[in-house]
């Protein structure tokens, strides 16, 4: 019974598991495996490398960042000692080529475990796009996205305080930073706000609850569902249509179509644009 036992054990570690172990952001020792295989570049749509692995005269290769630390968040660390994170963790078994299939030379190497060399990634960022965001966010805490309306793609993305990939290290072991540089403030910290406007105005427009020319009286504050709802220091609109309270973002306009619309069909709208839901992109 205990051989049995072991034998079940080493086999789900082993084979049921294992693929999860890989993949696994913290597995030192596949990472340090890694280091003696050529990983694949971080390239943006404009086609500027962030990351690429040059190789070293002991055989390993490097990880080396030819545009310096832009789109730090993005791209991710790649630490034997840290683990990983960002597109080098969640693209990791592509950029370090065990899934790699372009050709069945490539699939046979991959499925017996052979080093091949791995695969580029190429985002859908925009260089100059990206820098634009990062040198518009200096001095200040905050997030920049910039979404290609018609597909989602994800143009720039920005957090700052940033930090230097390259001494990711020394970052970390100042981890109390109160300025959190780690954090990724364009998906991590900051809630949806006043964006969410635009699920309640859909929601209402196609249940035809309201149309943009339906009228709400927008005072200063006004108390809803128990709590007090305010305008953006404390304006007051008076009576407005919804396509100028969407114009004004009046808080007390859209608590009162939120009312009307009531929880059921806002949380179904709000998961129809996404939200409660993987979006498969390394957010």
């Amino acid at each position: 019974l205990l051989f049995a036992a072991a034998i079940t054990n080493l086999t789900f570690i082993q084979v049921v598991q294992a693929q999860t172990y890989r993949q696994m952001p913290s597995n030192n020792h596949t990472i340090a495996k890694s280091g003696f295989v050529q990983r694949g570049a971080i390239i943006t749509s404009d086609g500027q490398t962030l990351a690429e692995s040059v190789q070293q005269e002991d055989g390993t290769y490097q990880r080396v960042y030819p545009n310096g630390s832009v789109a730090a968040h993005t791209v991710g660390y790649l630490s034997t000692r840290l683990g990983a994170t960002g597109i080098e963790s969640r693209m990791n078994d592509t950029l370090r080529g065990s899934a790699n299939y372009a050709n069945w030379r490539n699939a046979l190497y991959s499925l017996a475990g052979t080093p091949i060399p791995g695969s580029s990634v190429v985002l859908t960022i925009n260089y100059q796009m990206q820098r634009a965001a990062e040198a518009a966010l200096d001095g200040y805490l905050g997030a920049v996205v910039v979404l290609d309306p018609s597909t989602g793609a994800v143009l720039a993305k920005a957090s700052n305080p940033s930090y230097d990939i390259e001494d990711i290290a020394s970052v970390i072991e100042n981890g109390d930073d109160e300025a959190s540089p780690l954090v990724d403030r364009a998906t991590q910290l900051y809630t949806p706000g006043s964006t969410f406007k635009l699920v309640t105005l859909s929601a209402a427009l196609d249940t035809n609850t309201a149309t943009l020319d339906t009228i709400y009286d927008s005072p200063a504050s006004l108390d809803i569902g128990g709590q007090v709802v305010s305008n953006d220091h404390d304006a007051e609109y008076g009576e407005i249509d919804l396509r100028t309270a969407l114009a004004l973002s009046a808080n007390t306009a859209f608590g009162q179509l939120g009312v009307q619309l009531g929880p059921d069909n806002l949380v179904r709208y709000a998961n129809g644009f996404g939200y409660d839901k993987s979006l498969g992109q390394d957010f």
